[in-house]
């Protein structure tokens, strides 16, 4: 019977080799695995390459047999970790060039998913608006 550490241990041993590399039997793993096992992927990158693969993945699928669980999948494939600096707490995206703390990645992030309102969000906000009470209306 494996205990419950140890399956842990296992687990992330071994998303941490794919991503960085560091064999865990190396002396001092567990002390880098601190700060690297919660390795960031680049937003910027990420974004870029998912778009590719969706429009490929439109473009090759028929619309009939498209699902939305298979376009999930190739997404979640896709992979740019970024490397951490220690002493600075910074990620830096090999690729791209991209330095950055966790939480302007984060941004970052944010506001690459953002979605752009378009004329039907425009016009349901608007209507929205129309049919609020007078009260609610001049908060």
């Amino acid at each position: 019977m494996v205990s419950f550490d140890d399956l842990i241990d296992y687990i992330i041993s071994k998303s941490h080799t794919r991503f960085c590399g560091r064999n865990p039997n190396e002396q001092g793993f567990y002390g880098h695995l601190r700060f690297c096992y919660t390795l960031l992927n680049c937003p910027e990158c990420t974004a870029v390459k998912r778009k590719k693969v969706q429009a490929k993945y439109e473009e090759e699928t028929p619309e009939e047999s498209r699902s939305r669980d298979a376009l999930y999948k190739l997404l979640d494939k896709i992979a740019y970790p970024m490397k951490a600096d220690p002493h600075t707490k910074h990620f830096a995206c090999k690729r791209c060039g991209l330095y950055a703390t966790r939480e302007q990645v984060s941004d970052i992030r944010i506001r690459l998913n953002r979605r752009e309102k378009t004329r039907q969000d425009l016009q349901d906000d608007y209507l929205e608006w129309w049919q609020k009470s007078k009260k609610e209306k001049n908060r």
